[in-house]
């Protein structure tokens, strides 16, 4: 199998956070790469087109045209824009000698490009089903997923639900960094500057904190142990719960930070935390943060969502309810099992993106989806 040329239509930017998509496609061999970064918002005055940024010596990224709120929501107005948008993607095909490429889509947004301009075999890598954001995009990700020539899911419970539409679909979980995130097992990276007057235990989260986890769990450990600390690193939503963690005295909020620095604080936790709560937020998730804890070696309390926490339940200790978590906890903390450690480090390697990519170019194989 041999994918020469790609354009990857993403949802996520390529600079900031690696996204799924940036990689997926910007780790597949011999193969040149349009990257189509987000569209941004007409309003944005910085928002000039860019005349292709080599993001990697394979990958060139491109900012398409603006795209109205309206036609975010789908509909005709939507309709319109992949059609100005295919246009913008048949010019750019001609600027930089592409011949009949792998379209690959990760926004339903895109049900109404396939076949607007000169490209070859579809896949959709969707990232979530059904969408958080409500039944239209549910609608258009099933539409989609009918048109493509592969569909690729993170999770069993997505893959299900799209093979109604299409028998070739695939599930290829999210994936870890490895060389990067096993950095944390490295004792004399330097110790961060807003964990200094932090004691220990750390039990430490990385992500996005709101109502979709369980953080009644945090709130009845840390007050049951004051002498526990829990640390945050990531946004934190404006909520009832976030308000009362807040008020906490052995609760820290770091904020967000970048990728790179995110070992120097794996490595200073004891314990890390998942908290999916159980319900369509998080049952079919495919939890990066999970596999970066692997990588790490650290022990991890998670509940039992999502799905894949279970894959790796000889290795985490997990927990459905307060009282259950607090004493997982308990446990955690005071773990001295270095296999444990050594077979979390291999489950995250298994998941390195470079393993999923291997798995990417083998299902292409099987489906005959080449140039």
């Amino acid at each position: 199998m041999c994918v020469k040329q790609l354009i990857c239509v993403s949802d996520t930017a390529w600079s900031g956070l690696p996204g799924r998509a940036a990689q997926l496609v910007g780790r597949l061999k011999n193969t040149r790469v349009l990257y189509i970064d987000p569209p941004p918002d007409p309003r944005d005055a910085s928002a000039a087109k860019s005349e292709g940024e080599q993001a990697a010596k394979h990958v060139t990224v491109l900012t398409p045209p603006p795209m109205s709120a309206a036609a975010r929501r789908g509909g005709f107005r939507n309709a319109c824009y992949q059609r100005r948008l295919a246009r913008f993607l048949a010019e750019r095909m001609r600027d930089y000698g592409f011949e009949n490429p792998v379209l690959w889509l990760t926004d339903p947004l895109s049900a109404g490009l396939p076949g607007r301009f000169g490209h070859g075999p579809v896949v959709f890598d969707c990232q979530g089903f059904p969408p958080a954001d409500g039944p239209k995009r549910a609608a258009l990700a099933e539409t989609l997923s009918g048109r493509a020539d592969l569909v690729i899911t993170q999770s069993e419970g997505a893959r299900q639900a799209l093979s109604a539409f299409n028998a070739k679909t695939a599930l290829i979980p999210n994936g870890v960094d490895f060389e990067l995130f096993q950095r944390a097992r490295d004792s004399a990276l330097a110790f961060p500057n807003d964990l200094f007057m932090v004691k220990n235990p750390i039990l430490g989260h990385v992500g996005l904190l709101g109502d979709h986890l369980e953080l009644g769990f945090v709130e009845q450990a840390a007050g049951a142990h004051p002498e526990w600390s829990f640390v945050f690193i990531g946004e934190c939503a404006d909520t009832e719960a976030t308000r009362r963690l807040r008020e906490m005295k052995n609760v820290y909020m770091l904020g967000v930070k970048p990728q790179k620095q995110l070992p120097l604080y794996l490595c200073r936790f004891d314990v890390c935390m998942s908290l999916y709560r159980s319900g369509e937020a998080g049952r079919d998730v495919s939890p990066m943060k999970l596999y970066e804890y692997l990588a790490a070696g650290k022990p991890i309390v998670s509940t039992p969502q999502p799905a894949q926490t279970l894959d790796y339940a000889d290795v985490i200790y997990i927990a459905g309810g307060a009282a259950e978590w607090t004493a997982a906890c308990r446990k955690a903390a005071t773990e001295r099992d270095a296999w444990k450690v050594r077979q979390r480090m291999s489950y995250a390697k298994a998941s390195s993106w470079d393993a999923r990519v291997v798995d990417v170019e083998h299902v292409l194989a099987e489906l005959e989806i080449e140039q």
